[in-house]
């Protein structure tokens, strides 16, 4: 019975484990790309200013459209680290010997399936 109760925490230990480290390397992933897609964004309308400075109405445009898609970034990489950094931060809590209670579980759950 000792000898099943260890396999399962050993298994229990790799699960958390390979699970932080997925969660964790996907939102890296996540943040990486949208700020990559912002400075190519930001590169583009640069090198199109650039080239026609002769339209400041554009301009304001282009500036708007910066603004926005930023703001777009900054939401979409904030609501993936809220999501995802309280089942992180719980299961690595539980590496050290912290009970999360079953109904915190859920939650967090919860909050990673949107």
């Amino acid at each position: 019975s000792s000898g099943i109760n260890a396999e399962y925490g050993r298994d229990m230990l790799a699960y958390k484990i390979c699970y932080t480290l997925v969660s964790s390397i996907c939102v890296l992933l996540i943040t990486v790309s949208y700020i990559a897609i912002l400075r190519e964004f930001l590169r583009s309308k640069s090198k199109v200013a650039a080239a026609d400075p002769s339209q400041p109405a554009q301009q304001q445009s282009d500036q708007d459209q910066v603004f926005f898609l930023s703001v777009k970034v900054f939401i979409v990489i904030g609501t993936q680290l809220l999501c995802w950094i309280p089942m992180s931060a719980a299961i690595l809590a539980s590496f050290v010997g912290a009970s999360i209670p079953p109904a915190i579980n859920d939650v967090l759950v919860g909050l990673i399936l949107p």
